[in-house]
């Protein structure tokens, strides 16, 4: 409502605007009952505290008096004191009234004709009421001479502010905003990444990988206050996803380089809903196309494909099936989606797979079933858990390793670290070896038939044993001198380091090891169904 009276009194505001500009701006303190112009800024006083009362007054004195000299701004303000004790002041700074009431001083900035204020929500100290006060008039000049009309920078990047933020996303189902600060040497680095990304957004929208609505703005936190506040920004460069019918979201992951931002863009507009037609399965086959296109195209990406998850569900609604699980690990190179059981396996088959060169047909016996989860990489192929049997952290741990290597080399780097601490999975799995002995290989296949045999369960890594990286976690686990060396470790300190070495470096030993340090059951992980099996 208060966005339609804006659209709605633009001809009256700009009648007022041409009048005070005819008749001269001015800016005047007076009386709160004497207050005639629509645009007004009113500050709140205490009535008992005098000196701190004339303190303030006399700031307010010393603003007027500077604006009106130098003719700055084409508007009139009025200004008028109000005291803490007046009967009205509760109704213009609610917040400043009863429990927990915010000390005076107070401001209220606000138009009677078209019911636009401002009335910052936190307190003011006295020392910085005169830098406060200018800050929120100029923003609040500025707001009253902005209207709901788009227009964009150089680059074609829309610049949108809290007047045109609502027309923007009534014509663009899938806005992504950029929030800056022009002083932030990171902002500045972001700028002409964020104008490249918006190229590649318009051909992709051509290309149909995004929605024809999918459009880039950008936000000056500087100006825009309020827009600071409402969408929780205290980082610069900052960005949101803005889709209708949905809260806005952050971004999950990295988003520093162009070829970040267009691949969150793509998992964020076409990931997360459910695939229930074949219009809808070619919609998403597209998008995880145009995802691996991007992504191959950066050599400094350290993903160069997609990572596809899908939940097989007919109700993608259900709290406490598949659906919401995967939608809540979309990030950056990863696309989710849930699919009705009898498009399942159609979209897998002839959609995705022909997308990831390497990963080899599946069986034309293949069947998908009510509740499986199926995780499609060019690492590890086509993964299918077991039927979703109510276990949301089993579930969530199979998901979470399937679509990581099912065996990495430990490379120290922030990712990988990134990755373990943030995963439900708190057992890691770390080989060490000397990667030139003949027999390296028959050691790392049997750490890879372990990882496939309890996937979800541990990290499975490994590393030549001289890795610099690595001597901390075998000086503390005790293996230092016989090699190759399979060191179990609990993340959360659930039990001691274990090692095994020499010949116990074999798959039957380590997962009945990590079998005993789970308590898992001997017949083990309930989601361990193999790319093999398949």
């Amino acid at each position: 409502l208060r966005w339609t009276g804006v659209i709605m009194t633009r001809s009256l505001l700009a009648a007022l605007l041409a009048l005070q500009a005819a008749l001269g701006a001015a800016f005047r303190v007076v009386e709160y009952e004497d207050l005639d112009s629509p645009l007004r800024v009113i500050v709140g006083v205490p009535g008992s505290r005098v000196q701190q009362r004339e303190y303030i007054q006399e700031m307010v004195k010393e603003h007027v008096a500077a604006r009106s000299s130098s003719g700055s701004g084409a508007l009139a303000l009025d200004y008028a004191f109000i005291s803490d004790e007046d009967d009205s002041f509760g109704l213009l700074f609610p917040k400043h009234v009863g429990d927990g009431a915010l000390a005076v001083p107070s401001l209220r900035l606000m138009n009677t004709k078209t019911g636009d204020f401002m009335c910052p929500d936190w307190e003011i100290p006295a020392r910085d009421f005169a830098s406060e006060l200018d800050r929120l008039v100029n923003e609040f000049i500025k707001w009253q001479g902005q209207t709901d009309e788009i227009e964009s920078d150089a680059d074609g990047v829309m610049m949108l502010h809290s007047k045109n933020l609502p027309s923007a996303r009534l014509e663009h189902d899938n806005l992504l905003v950029m929030f800056y600060a022009p002083w932030c040497k990171y902002s500045q680095a972001m700028l002409p990444k964020f104008a490249a990304a918006k190229e590649q957004v318009a051909r992709l929208v051509q290309e149909q990988v995004l929605p024809k609505d999918a459009a880039v703005g950008k936000v000056n936190v500087d100006e825009e206050g309020q827009l600071r506040r409402d969408f929780n920004i205290s980082m610069f460069p900052s960005f949101r996803f803005l889709q209708a019918g949905a809260a806005p979201t952050n971004f999950r992951g990295q988003a520093e380089t162009t070829t970040d931002l267009v691949a969150h863009f793509i998992t964020a507009a076409r990931g997360g809903q459910t695939v229930g037609t074949a219009r809808e399965a070619t919609a998403f086959t597209t998008a995880v196309a145009g995802l691996n296109k991007v992504l191959a195209s950066d050599p400094d990406v350290e993903e160069s494909s997609a990572t596809v998850v899908l939940a097989v569900t007919s109700s993608s609604e259900n709290a406490l099936g598949p659906c919401p699980l995967v939608k809540a690990i979309q990030g950056k190179t990863t696309i989710a989606t849930c699919v009705a059981p009898s498009l399942a396996r159609q979209l897998v088959v002839d959609g995705l797979i022909p997308l990831f060169p390497s990963v080899p047909p599946p069986s034309p016996t293949l069947e998908l079933k009510e509740g499986q989860v199926l995780v499609l990489t060019e690492s590890n192929g086509l993964l299918a858990s077991n039927v979703f049997s109510g276990s949301q952290d089993d579930l969530a741990r199979w998901t979470m390793a399937a679509t990581w290597p099912t065996v990495s080399r430990f490379d120290g780097s922030a990712s990988q670290g990134d990755r373990i601490r943030n995963s439900p999975i708190t057992t890691l799995i770390l080989l060490a070896a000397e990667e030139q002995d003949f027999m390296f290989p028959e050691f790392k296949a049997a750490l890879a038939a372990t990882a496939a045999a309890r996937r979800g369960h541990a990290h499975f890594l490994f590393a030549d044993k001289s890795e610099p990286r690595i001597q901390g976690i075998l000086g503390s686990a005790g293996a230092t001198s016989t090699f190759p060396a399979a060191v179990f470790l609990s993340l959360s300190g659930e039990f001691e380091p274990i090692v095994l070495t020499q010949e116990d470096v074999n798959k039957e030993k380590m997962v009945r090891t990590l079998d005993s340090v789970l308590q898992l059951a001997e017949d083990g992980a309930p989601f361990s169904r193999s790319a093999g099996e398949l």
